[in-house]
């Protein structure tokens, strides 16, 4: 679902014909096609299990702020409500919003292919990217990211061979690190 957003009244459409041109009008070129992202996700506490509520110091809001004033990403207001967060740098898309159902919404920009990746992004500062170089995250120990979303940069060509490369780095420097003691095991 998009975040909605005012603008003026579209027409009414009163016949086959017109809903058909209507259609049609919005057609662009197939080089102008592009793919959108999306992943949903439900929020519940590790203890009990029970859903995210909106309101509370663990809340759906405290979440949205907290991210916002990390990220710095603007918030969309809604009744003096954060529904939603948008990236001031990425202005067709890079938007977490809060559905109808209670989950979050994460949704990336418009993308030529599914290989255009990088939501996952691996660099050393972790309020601009989300792994190291390891791609291990900055937030939650022991936890790594193998697959296309590190990459800095999108791709023409499959991501199959580069990810399987990259994984197998990743585990070396996890069993090295299991090895060292710098990782238990839980």
């Amino acid at each position: 679902m998009s975040t909605r957003v005012a603008g003026p009244q579209g027409p009414t459409i009163e016949s086959r014909d017109e809903l058909v041109a209507y259609l049609e009008a919005g057609n662009k070129p197939m080089a102008d096609w592009r793919i959108g992202t999306e992943h949903e996700k439900f929020g519940f506490y590790r203890q009990g299990h029970t859903p995210v509520p909106y309101d509370g110091d663990r809340g759906i809001r405290a979440l949205l702020e907290g991210m916002k004033r990390r990220f710095c990403w603007d918030g969309v207001m809604e009744r003096g409500n954060i529904i939603a967060l948008q990236r001031p740098d990425c202005p067709k898309g890079g938007v977490i919003s809060l559905e109808p159902g209670g989950q979050l919404e994460l949704s990336g920009s418009p993308l030529a292919s599914l290989h255009e990746t990088g939501v996952c992004r691996f660099g050393n500062d972790p309020k601009k990217f989300v792994t190291n170089k390891w791609a291990q995250t900055h937030d939650v120990p022991n936890l790594y990211i193998c697959d296309a979303s590190i990459f800095p940069n999108c791709t023409d060509k499959t991501t199959t061979m580069p990810i399987v490369a990259f994984t197998m780095r990743t585990c070396d420097h996890m069993l090295s690190n299991f090895k060292e003691g710098v990782h238990k095991r839980v």
